[in-house]
């Protein structure tokens, strides 16, 4: 199974954020036909210091049965969360597709350390070009 997220992963004792509070997880899918047919997975987190995003690049032949699936792996981390505790966390004792952890650790990488900035940028995104072309959306709160 090949797995691409847009931004590397890092190690525990990287983290400078103990806590964060997650108010609000965000997931759009969006078809992908080149360089190969498959799919774009975007997670976007809302936290006590703001949003982010995590990216993921998935095969066609390799879509999970259910995105709805992935949602209710997701829903566990609202709420307080702290970055450690997930890198520790062994995915395949509670789910067959790890790669909802690692997009959910991309967007949660991401707002460890955020500039000013990017919190700018982040906040104004516009959502109806996304809402229009999302063939999936779930949102969590």
């Amino acid at each position: 199974m090949s797995m691409q997220t847009a931004t590397p992963l890092g190690k525990a004792e990287e983290n400078h954020i103990v806590s964060l509070t997650i108010k609000r997880i965000e997931l759009f899918v969006f078809p992908v036909f080149a360089p190969e047919a498959g799919f774009r997975v975007c997670l976007r987190l809302t936290t006590g210091i703001g949003h982010d995003w995590g990216e993921l690049f998935i095969k066609k032949s390799e879509k999970p049965k259910d995105w709805v699936s992935w949602g209710s792996v997701l829903l566990r981390f609202i709420g307080p969360f702290q970055i450690a505790d997930f890198l520790t966390y062994d995915p395949a004792i509670t789910v067959k597709d790890e790669r909802i952890y690692a997009l959910f650790l991309s967007a949660a990488e991401h707002s460890k350390c955020p500039s000013s900035l990017e919190m700018d940028h982040h906040d104004h995104v516009e959502e109806g070009p996304f809402f229009n072309q999302a063939i999936s959306y779930i949102s969590l709160f």
